[in-house]
């Protein structure tokens, strides 16, 4: 029978293998107004494995305050997509957990498992995403910025193919330009060379950046006006661009982040000009880039030894 978002936390409430506090709190960039989120990874109850419906994947929560659940198959899934809020919750401050478990520990004893250099499009990204929805917001959004986007955005998807699709690396797949239309719409050039591969791999990475391109037109529409939303953006879009270069640069991500409270509280504030923290955004944006150009962290995740570990925590967990 299908259950209701709300019974589903009941039922798994139980199961949680981890939870713990995110967001603003978690960053060190709370202020009075701000919520107290939840992130958490759990397991349907064994006997609810074993029924007709489907296994859930992600439950969020939004009264009173954010609150996601995400099953282990998921969260793991997230994890090898560099997902920052997903890789963040195994190096959030232990003062932050506020629920674990023998499985929680086993993940956050192994994260170093899931870094890769996909970390540079994950967590540019997300903050690209931002800097996107803060200069449509104040209507400064140019064509360059969206083909900018756009490029990263495609190229990251290209270099997670390999990852994805078994025959990606059997030939070449380029990103050669990102263009405007004369309708105003971008458009991909791509070079595409195979020998031999099967139609339903090309043609899962070509409608990939198909429907990409497709949506892309979405970003930046959003009406908003400037203040606190906008330089709360900014906060994080700085956030995300100097943990990403400190996740490339060490293999290590800082989550609370006392070094430059200061200074992103400042932004949040609205201490600083928007072209003061456009100056700082493209600093950053640079930094890692060359933090992506150096850095020792693998191309992608270890498919088969990732896969090795979620086969033995739920074997575990079965067996218990």
């Amino acid at each position: 029978m299908p259950y209701t978002n709300e019974q589903l936390v009941k039922l798994l409430t139980p199961n949680i293998l981890i939870e713990l506090i995110t967001g603003s709190t978690s960053y060190g960039l709370n202020n009075g107004n701000s919520d107290v989120d939840k992130k958490a990874v759990a397991n349907l109850p064994k006997r609810h494995f074993f029924t007709l419906g489907k296994d859930f994947e992600t439950i969020a929560l939004h009264q009173p305050n954010d609150y996601e659940i995400h099953s282990l198959r998921k969260f793991i899934t997230l994890l090898m997509k560099q997902n920052p809020t997903i890789t963040e919750m195994l190096w959030t401050e232990e003062r932050f957990i506020t629920k674990t478990s023998k499985y929680g520990d086993a993940l956050r004893d192994n994260r170093e498992m899931f870094l890769c250099s996909e970390a540079y499009y994950a967590f540019g990204g997300y903050a690209r995403d931002q800097l996107m929805r803060i200069k449509g917001g104040l209507e400064k959004l140019t064509e360059d910025d969206k083909i900018e986007h756009l490029n990263h955005t495609a190229q990251g998807m290209i270099d997670s193919f390999p990852r994805k699709y078994s025959e990606a690396g059997n030939g070449i797949l380029l990103l050669n330009e990102v263009s405007t239309l004369s309708n105003g719409k971008q458009n991909l050039q791509l070079n595409v060379q195979y020998d031999n591969i099967s139609l339903t791999q090309l043609n899962g990475m070509l409608s990939e950046l198909h429907h990409t391109t497709q949506t892309y037109n979405k970003m930046g529409k959003r009406n908003r006006k400037p203040g606190e939303k906008l330089f709360k953006h900014a906060m994080h879009l700085l956030r995300l661009l100097i943990s990403g270069i400190e996740l490339l640069e060490t293999g290590v991500l800082t989550v609370y982040r006392e070094k430059e409270r200061e200074l992103l509280l400042k932004v949040r504030n609205e201490e600083f000009t928007w072209d003061e923290i456009f100056e700082m955004v493209a600093y950053y944006q640079e930094r890692l880039k060359q933090a992506y150009e150096k850095t020792y962290l693998p191309p992608t995740v270890d498919t088969d030894k990732a896969e090795e570990f979620y086969q033995d925590l739920m074997l575990e967990w079965f067996a218990a």
